[in-house]
């Protein structure tokens, strides 16, 4: 009996314990110094979370952006945060120009005020720099700065740089050693007058992937047109594959990564109006957010889009231990414009809904504030941490301004939401009941469900162990039986995913054989 109450007391510790874990906090530091604090990057290392971005002071003086990098460890406590503009060196850190080194030191990149970028290495304590190289705007350019960041090796780096003058924008990459130095670069050869990177990354077979949003001339020209590139380089800039988008269909590819059967995951959002100002401001809520795989030499595999009311985006998204997928963005509420609201939403392996949960911060309750869920990465035990900030825009308020902010959520998405757990207007709908037979099967599945009278637009879809859509059937209403051809399939594991779409889905595994 003891042995039991023993157990139940330490299942009833570790249920707390984790709930404990769980925080929406916002950072300021030090009122006195920092007006606003924007967290724009973040990493785990060791049970610690480390994020870079900017404070922004204003004094009766000047108003500056200096860098600033913190720590923080598990439960959103603050161990240290460094001023950087005292030592001085970059003024802004942004994106994912925030590396690891092998020895758990950091790298970090960012844009200053005189139109220059810097590279800086310092260790783990913050507090120590180990070296700090400037690079100079090319003469006759506006200003450079770094996009991304890839570790190519222990000692070598390359960066996308955004270099751009009066009627002419650049994309290059600068190869860089552990010391910051940098040993060559390239530029990214473009018919295009813009051309921005966005993200880099190193391919599963050591080659360069680069993300890129080109375009000619600006919105008000009938000649405009504008594209988002993917790209696979050599190390000498030599182009191996390229996907591009269609031109003049304002698709804003925003990040990607690749997957496991090497394929890529892009995200990002598209518009639907005409190229021209006007009707881009006015239709603002025909912007649907988009996950699309891109098969290299191939194209698009498979997509999925987001209707998520007025001018959403994906600020970042990252695949799971168990190939599930997250990724958190903002959008405006219909009801309050001057609100924008920050989400996250989990979809499972085979790219159903799971959850989707609003990113709001209880401080700023009176509807005038925007919140920027800027990063987000996973935990060993499956629980969240998203980093980004939140503003405060009503006029006399105690927390005008801006503010760092970290969420710590466990794997359903829950932060301090006491009904986070309960089917809410926030939460698709849970799994249905479904049946798919004989199990295995040889060339006919079926499917067995008992329809109500407002089950509509079903989908019924047969996807591999890799994700793969390899059969898919949409019906306007359910038809008994539900029969469908595999005999065309290899043997092997397949998941059938039904889903109705006022319920939600329900998936089961399916063995084929011969």
């Amino acid at each position: 009996m003891k042995s039991l109450l023993c157990i139940l007391f330490l299942i009833i510790f570790l249920t707390e314990g984790v709930a404990q874990n769980k925080f929406n906090r916002l950072y300021r530091f030090d009122s006195s110094l920092y007006n606003s604090v924007q967290f724009h990057t973040m990493k785990i290392v060791n049970n610690a979370i480390y994020t870079a971005g900017i404070g922004v002071v204003i004094d009766s003086t000047y108003l500056t952006n200096p860098g600033i990098f913190t720590k923080f460890d598990l439960q959103g406590n603050l161990i240290y945060n460094k001023y950087q503009g005292r030592f001085p060196v970059s003024n802004e850190f942004r994106g994912d120009l925030f590396v690891v080194l092998p020895n758990n030191d950091f790298s970090l990149t960012g844009s200053n005020w005189d139109s220059s970028f810097s590279v800086v290495m310092v260790n783990k304590s913050g507090d120590q720099i180990f070296t700090k190289q400037h690079f100079p705007s090319p003469r006759n350019f506006r200003y450079s700065a770094p996009r991304s960041i890839t570790q190519l090796s222990d000692n070598h780096f390359v960066l996308a740089v955004n270099e751009t003058r009066l009627g002419n924008t650049k994309s290059s990459i600068f190869f860089v050693d552990s010391l910051g130095n940098k040993r060559s670069s390239y530029n990214l050869e473009s018919t295009w007058e813009f051309m921005n990177p966005l993200q880099m990354s190193l391919s599963k077979s050591k080659k360069l992937n680069v993300m890129t949003r080109a375009m000619t001339g600006d919105f008000q020209n009938v000649n405009f047109q504008y594209v988002t590139q993917l790209y696979e380089l050599d190390t000498l800039g030599n182009v191996l594959w390229r996907y591009q988008t269609p031109t003049n269909r304002y698709i804003y590819g925003d990040g990607f990564v690749q997957l496991a059967n090497s394929n890529y995951l892009m995200w990002g959002y598209e518009e639907y109006s005409r190229p021209d100002a006007v009707n881009r401001f006015r239709l603002l809520d025909s912007v649907r957010p988009f996950l699309r795989e891109i098969k290299p030499n191939v194209g698009v595999v498979w997509e999925k889009n987001f209707s998520m009311l007025i001018q959403p985006t994906i600020f970042d998204l990252k695949i799971l231990k168990d190939s599930s997928i997250v990724f958190v963005g903002r959008y405006i509420d219909t009801t309050n414009v001057l609100l924008k609201q920050g989400y996250l939403i989990k979809l499972n392996k085979n790219r159903d809904s799971v959850y989707k949960r609003t990113l709001v911060h209880p401080t700023f309750s009176h509807g005038m504030a925007f919140y920027f869920p800027e990063k987000i990465e996973e935990l060993d035990n499956g629980d969240l941490v998203i980093a980004g900030y939140a503003q405060d825009n009503k006029v006399g308020s105690p927390t005008r301004y801006t503010w760092g902010w970290l969420i710590r959520t466990d794997s359903l998405g829950c932060s301090l939401e006491p009904t986070c757990r309960v089917p809410t207007q926030e939460v698709e709908k849970g799994p249905l009941s479904i049946k798919a037979f004989p199990n295995p099967a040889k060339d006919v599945l079926t499917i067995e469900y008992t329809p109500e009278n407002n089950d509509k637009d079903l989908d019924i879809t047969v996807s591999d162990v890799m994700g793969k859509v390899v059969i898919r059937q949409s019906l306007d209403v359910f038809r008994d039986p539900l029969s469908i051809n595999v005999s065309n399939l290899s043997v092997g594991l397949y998941f059938c995913t039904f889903t109705v779409k006022s319920k939600g889905s329900a998936t089961q595994k399916v063995v084929i054989v011969r």
